[in-house]
């Protein structure tokens, strides 16, 4: 009499599903699939009943907001502003300022969850094409290819290609104008060795808060993938383009949610006065294009061992805008005008009809007290009637490539799991902003193309090394795991300026 470890019984599963298939019938036994992942870390699995009680229009982050100890806030039901979207996972978040949640899809790092030139993993999956969500919490999972995995780690997992032939369509509406295209195409089998299949969607929804013109969300989003599988080596391959343009949600106070619950503070109508106009909510703005490319090989090198390699290619995008209810006077260090770099000397709100900056009658001091740009400057009563009101269309653009690799290695050896490898990331990162003129603020935000000043322009460049080993012993019911890891972080900032 023996005791059965978790490896005998895989082992018994696999070997019982190869010998009832080798006498099965083909059309009697379609797929056997055994899925085992012994872990000594607190760890959860999406289910496919969780996926179920999500809509597809929802992003793919909406779906691990059941777990215990996680909570997922977005603006909207659909996910449809990156901006107002906060995860916390047992006190650690990421938010438009924290980055404390490492995040991967297929095991392939995002390039960082932040608004500022990160993607979430809502824009590389679709709700269709999500198979699980494994959650690490805490900084056990040390393969994890993040540099954010401070309190733990979210990996989304793609759906396989299927066995079969389909194609499916699909149309979503709701409320608030939403409405959902998506397509997808499955190969089936080709030349013997091969599944793949390819999607794609179009989502559109409008902002909940308010009425008429106040933005909303325009989504196009495409996926491939493929698995061709030879004898001792599996080869997958991935490739997703998202397209968003997304109208944002305004953060709030307390006190200010519990005045007017159903309301962001922003506004949808244009007054034609820039101290309410920079609260329009069409003016506040994200646009991203993202593009990941991977391949993975996966090499069987004996019964117990493993070697998976994956090369993949990142590029991200994209602006984000707010209308200042002004024009900025920027100067170089000697105090001249400039177009490029410097500091802000000062602003100004009106002008006359000759384009020269006003100054607020003698006297005058009333300001208005919503919302935060305010003063006397700014109030259109402090001006004769033949000023013009002025403002600027700021965007903050984002662009970001990365080539890198990540390497596994795993061995079973009597009561050893042993486990090493490494993950190399080559990336730029560029960061800049510039000011547009609006060519006339009493009638609408609609800027002049050229920008008359250009505040900043950065080019950040990083080299990330993290290698990795770790054994895990069965000591009977006790597993004892052995680990070390190391990260190698070289950072570069060129100002342009």
């Amino acid at each position: 009499m023996y005791a059965l470890t978790n490896k005998s019984i895989l082992s018994i599963a696999i070997a019982m599903a190869v010998s009832t298939s080798a006498y099965a019938n083909d059309n009697q036994i379609e797929e056997i699939t055994v899925t085992a992942k012994p872990t000594s870390y607190a760890n959860n699995v999406i289910e496919p009943a969780m996926l179920d009680q999500q809509t597809t229009v929802s992003s793919v982050l909406s779906v691990i907001d059941n777990l215990p100890g996680i909570s997922i806030n977005e603006g909207d039901a659909f996910g449809g502003d990156d901006w107002s979207t906060t995860i916390t996972m047992r006190g650690f978040s990421i938010d438009s300022n924290q980055q404390q949640l490492g995040m991967t899809v297929d095991g392939i790092p995002n390039g960082g969850s932040n608004y500022g030139g990160g993607a979430k993993a809502n824009r590389y999956l679709d709700t269709e094409n999500l198979a699980t969500v494994e959650v690490g919490q805490g900084t056990s999972d040390i393969k994890s290819a993040s540099l954010e995995a401070l309190g733990g780690t979210f990996n989304f997992v793609s759906k396989a290609p299927s066995l079969d032939k389909s194609t499916t369509f699909a149309y979503t509406s709701g409320s608030h104008d939403a409405t959902r295209y998506y397509v997808k195409h499955e190969t089936g089998t080709i030349f013997d060795n091969t599944q793949a299949y390819v999607s794609y969607s179009q989502t559109d929804t409008s902002r909940w808060i308010g009425s008429g013109s106040n933005g909303g969300k325009d989504n196009q989003h495409a996926e491939l993938k493929f698995v061709t599988t030879l004898t001792d080596l599996t080869m997958t391959g991935r490739l997703s383009y998202d397209d968003v343009s997304e109208t944002n949600y305004n953060s709030v106070s307390l006190a200010q949610f519990e005045q007017t619950p159903e309301w962001d503070q922003l506004t949808w109508n244009w007054t034609g006065v820039p101290h309410y106009d920079q609260m329009f909510a069409e003016g506040w703005g994200t646009l991203r294009e993202n593009t990941l490319a991977y391949l993975k090989f996966e090499y069987a090198l004996s019964p117990t061992s493993l070697i998976t390699v994956s090369p993949y290619y990142h590029n991200n995008s994209g602006r984000g805008d707010w209308i200042p209810p002004y024009l900025t006077t920027p100067v170089d260090e000697n105090g001249n005008p400039t177009t490029e770099g410097g500091t802000n000397a000062g602003s100004y709100g009106f002008v006359d009809s000759a384009g020269n900056a006003l100054a607020p009658n003698e006297g005058c001091t009333a300001s208005l007290s919503w919302p935060w740009e305010s003063g006397p400057g700014l109030n259109p009563a402090c001006y004769d009637d033949t000023a013009i009101p002025v403002m600027s269309y700021r965007h903050t653009h984002y662009k970001k490539d990365r080539l890198g690799v990540t390497a596994n290695y795993q061995a079973t050896f009597g009561m050893h799991d042993i486990e090493a490898g490494f993950w190399y990331e080559q990336s730029d990162r560029d960061e800049s902003r510039d000011w547009h003129k609006v060519i006339n603020a009493s009638i609408y935000h609609h800027f002049d193309s050229t920008p008359y000043w250009t505040q900043y322009k950065n080019t950040f460049e990083t080299d990330t090394l993290k290698w990795y080993a770790q054994d895990s012993m069965a000591l009977g019911d006790f597993m004892l795991n052995l680990g070390v890891k190391k990260y190698l972080v070289d950072i570069e900032k060129y100002d342009h300026y």
